[in-house]
């Protein structure tokens, strides 16, 4: 089969952030697939064009056997709201005619976050009569309003409008969590339309390993208890908690909080920390994926940390498996289905959301006890090989397309399901 996802935040193995796509559709690759990704031009942390993409409206490269197309789009994701609206909407047109430049394909996976991708997808698989998989990574425009991105009663209400629309007209769904099947039951959409292909990791990639390693010689953390987050610095992640936890431990020389990562907020929370003096907060640049294990590994504990919402009750937060199978404890500041594979596996700490307090009162537990801490990490990586290794969790997206696609591959135009109808167990 020829899949083609339309992904506008997807990120390659050598830019910083989840590479989830990346190696599920290398895996599909080796199954023998051809994929191609339609991706955006712009960094998503850094909002910038790639100088190698620059001037062009399509580029195209081949990594690992998977075949990225990068279109143009207006670079406003981290700009004001109407900014990133126009980001959206360029990027659903340059993906729609990247999805025509596509050749022959058997199925298109449109990804959020942001529901445009949706038209785009739907678009596609409309002209090219194949299946529509409409992938959730995120609840939006939920998560947007919940958190306050997006405000206006009327754009509140298009967006729900459009959020309904693609809903519709999507074939099947791909969610990445379990805590997303509520959300679609609300819409009327039955479960046998709905598949789970899990967030995960590549558990041969992050494994356990020495702390005293080149990474954490670089950044000069010696023998400091190191409290490592890493991801998006933007208002979701809620991370001026973690300055204020820092603020409490601010006499504690030996323990130091490492911030890596970038995002809309970095610059204001490094304003912060510098306002109250603070020598025990480590700021590091975005890095890239395939330095991420390195840097899980020279870390002592690993935080994972969202805001206190609702919504952020059903995620599964990528970063949250890169910590596990490095073998460190996790301290999780998100309630709901995370908080549960963290204690389903024993492999860490959970702490009331927004709450510095119970923050730096569970560092220093772990500070005191790092025979706990250690059982903590092994319990966690034991855990996570089990049940959330990215190669299992390939496999069964490799499933789930044969199911959904895999009937109508030889079809002809004419064959294929009309408009809105569902493509499993289409037989021509």
């Amino acid at each position: 089969m020829h899949i083609i996802f339309i992904h506008q935040v997807f990120i390659s193995p050598e830019e910083a952030g989840s590479t989830r796509h990346f190696e599920l559709a290398r895996h599909l690759v080796k199954k023998g697939h051809r994929v191609t990704i339609i991706s955006s031009a712009v960094n998503y942390l850094t909002g910038k064009v790639n100088d190698r993409f620059k001037r062009k409206f399509l580029s195209k490269e081949i990594v690992e056997g998977v075949e990225i197309m990068r279109t143009w789009t207006y670079p406003g994701i981290h700009m004001n709201y109407i900014a990133r609206f126009i980001s959206f909407i360029s990027f659903m047109f340059s993906s729609i005619l990247g999805g025509f430049h596509a050749g022959k394909i058997d199925a298109v996976i449109a990804c959020s976050p942001q529901i445009f991708t949706g038209v785009s997808g739907y678009v596609v698989s409309r002209v090219k009569r194949v299946p529509f998989i409409f992938e959730i990574r995120d609840l939006w425009p939920k998560f947007a309003i919940e958190t306050r991105v997006l405000t206006n009663a009327r754009l509140i209400s298009l967006a729900g409008s459009l959020e309904r629309w693609v809903y519709k007209r999507a074939d099947h769904f791909i969610i990445n969590s379990p805590g997303f099947y509520e959300h679609l039951e609300g819409f009327n959409i039955p479960k046998e339309r709905i598949s789970l292909v899990s967030n995960g990791v590549d558990t041969k990639v992050f494994t356990p390993g020495e702390r005293y390693n080149p990474f954490r010689e670089e950044m000069g953390l010696g023998k400091k208890f190191t409290v490592m987050y890493a991801g998006a610095h933007g208002r979701a992640n809620g991370l001026d908690t973690v300055i204020e936890a820092a603020k409490i431990l601010k006499g504690r020389s030996d323990i130091i909080f490492m911030m890596v990562g970038d995002g809309k907020e970095k610059d204001d929370l490094i304003r912060l920390s510098e306002g109250y003096g603070l020598k025990n907060v480590l700021f590091v640049g975005a890095q890239t994926k395939r330095k991420m294990p390195e840097i899980c590994r020279s870390a002592d504990v690993c935080l994972a940390i969202l805001q206190k919402r609702e919504a952020f009750k059903t995620v599964y937060p990528n970063k949250i498996f890169d910590y596990m199978a490095s073998g460190r404890p996790t301290i999780l500041a998100i309630d709901g289905v995370a908080r549960e594979v963290l204690e389903k596996s024993e492999g860490g700490i959970f702490v009331e959301p927004e709450d510095p307090d119970a923050l730096a009162e569970t560092v220093l537990t772990l500070y005191n006890n790092r025979e706990l801490a250690e059982r903590y990490g092994e319990n966690a990586r034991k855990y996570v090989v089990e049940n959330f290794d990215r190669e299992k969790i390939a496999e069964d997206l490799n499933d789930i397309l044969l199911k959904v696609a895999g009937n109508t591959i030889g079809c002809s135009a004419s064959d294929r399901t009309a408009f809105g109808e569902s493509h499993e167990n289409k037989k021509c």
